[in-house]
């Protein structure tokens, strides 16, 4: 064979031969901003920080009523405690009042606590008489309730730089 045959014969190893293709072409990624309905498909140009807690606030895991933990032991199918139904929480609104020791206020799953409340009871565990609530066991603190920034803490990175948006 002639010297054109040799030169097809003479391999070099895999990284020079990455070197040498990477050498021949320029990579410029371009970085737009883009509505979230146009990112489909496209990468993440940088990390993507959450700017909230999620949730934003301690919430119920249950239906119940939303009680200080404390105000609940002791209790029992033979001798319930007995707490005073100050209100209750709707989805959405922000709850209407603080509650104080010896006092519950009803709450729906996923609504927020109110000030006071450490932990939820579920309505299985309860009677209701009028503005009493009868506790039947008891709940530790935080029990039922879902806390601030359980899903995601504020500053948490959320989407890494590279990631594929599918």
């Amino acid at each position: 064979m002639g010297e054109g045959g040799e030169l097809f014969r003479r391999l070099i190893p895999p990284e020079e031969a990455r070197r040498r293709l990477l050498g021949l072409v320029t990579l410029a990624p371009r970085i737009e901003r883009v509505g979230l309905f146009d990112a489909l498909g496209r990468v993440c140009a940088m990390p993507i920080r959450s700017p909230i807690d999620v949730p934003p606030f301690d919430k119920s895991s249950v239906d119940g009523y939303a009680v200080r933990a404390e105000d609940t032991f002791g209790a029992s199918e033979e001798d319930p405690v007995s707490l005073r139904l100050i209100g209750s929480v709707e989805i959405g609104r922000a709850p209407p009042s603080a509650i104080s020791r010896g006092e519950c206020m009803s709450v729906p799953t996923g609504a927020p606590l109110p000030k006071g409340a450490d932990s939820a009871v579920m309505v299985e565990d309860t009677t209701r008489a009028d503005e009493a609530v009868r506790v039947y066991r008891p709940v530790t603190p935080g029990e039922n309730v879902m806390a601030k920034g359980f899903d995601v803490r504020r500053g948490q990175e959320v989407v890494g730089e590279g990631t594929v948006l599918t």
